[in-house]
């Protein structure tokens, strides 16, 4: 697998992880929850360490005890930093059902967007 596809799915798991921790927050497992999703993020932050050493310049590994929140905000950020070279090719969108037409003066949002 090439350095690109790999930076791509890790990329795509941090996406994951903060759903999957926005969705978790507020229920009875919170804590077991935020605690695999720090883990998650550092075990991904590490291999990115690895691929691309400038990365370890601007973002740090999460505590374990970190909140549901905090582990959202470091993997969209992480993800965020990644995003301008994982640019999208135009016959494929980042989101499903997601599109926007202008002729219809705004966002057109279908059923599939929703679906995790």
């Amino acid at each position: 697998m090439s350095v690109q596809g790999e930076t791509a799915r890790l990329v795509n798991l941090l996406r994951q992880t903060a759903r999957m921790s926005l969705q978790a927050e507020g229920t009875v497992a919170e804590r077991d929850t935020a605690a695999f999703c720090a883990n998650q993020y550092n075990r991904i932050l590490a291999r990115l360490q690895q691929i691309d050493e400038a990365v370890s310049k601007v973002f740090v590994p999460l505590a374990a005890e970190s909140s549901l929140r905090v582990a959202t905000m470091a993997c969209r950020q992480l993800a965020a930093y990644y995003e301008d070279e994982m640019r999208w090719s135009p016959g494929r969108r980042p989101w499903r059902g997601v599109a926007v037409r202008p002729g219809c003066g705004g966002v057109w949002v279908g059923r599939h967007a929703f679906r995790f």
